[in-house]
């Protein structure tokens, strides 16, 4: 299947401290007994350069569960100006099971009509619940379900076909 692997963000410039908001993303990640991960900067030239840091966060298959997963999002959910930019399964086709809109804004053209087709995919079970606990934690995000979540996976399969 491949391990999930998650992308969270800081902007540098809505910081205080930089090494406050490593240390606090650190402690999240030390907390669930993560050990494949990394930092990495990046720049950006919008109508001004945004620095931003990036944690790349990986999740085994066969070690984190997805209740884990979504624990682990409801602690990073709490961080001041960190955000969720994508989650995505590590195979060979590296399928996004869900990305903010600034990440796909920032693809590229055909990167994006790619995501919004396979949006109609189905996902597995695993995906679907990882999706439906990104809206519940995170309320403003509905681009995947208009209302309300399907409750089970097979209601959401019934809504595939």
């Amino acid at each position: 299947m491949g391990s999930i692997i998650l992308e969270v963000s800081f902007l540098l410039y809505k910081v205080m401290r930089i090494d406050n908001i490593q240390e606090t993303i650190q402690t999240a990640i030390e907390k669930f007994n993560i050990t494949n991960y990394y930092l990495d900067f990046e720049i950006e030239n919008r109508k001004r350069l945004e620095e931003k840091g990036v944690y790349t966060i990986h999740f085994e298959d066969n070690i984190m569960t997805t209740s884990e997963i979504l624990k682990f999002l409801r602690n990073i959910k709490k961080i001041p100006h960190v955000n969720l930019e994508c989650i995505y399964r590590d195979n060979i086709t590296c399928d996004i099971i869900y990305a903010s809109k600034f990440y796909v804004n920032n693809m590229e053209k055909k990167c994006q009509i790619d995501y919004y087709n396979n949006k109609t995919r189905r996902y597995s079970e695993s995906d679907f619940e990882i999706l439906k606990g990104i809206q519940t934690i995170f309320k403003k995000n509905k681009n995947y379900f208009k209302n309300e979540a399907p409750k089970t996976y097979e209601e959401y399969l019934k809504l595939c076909c």
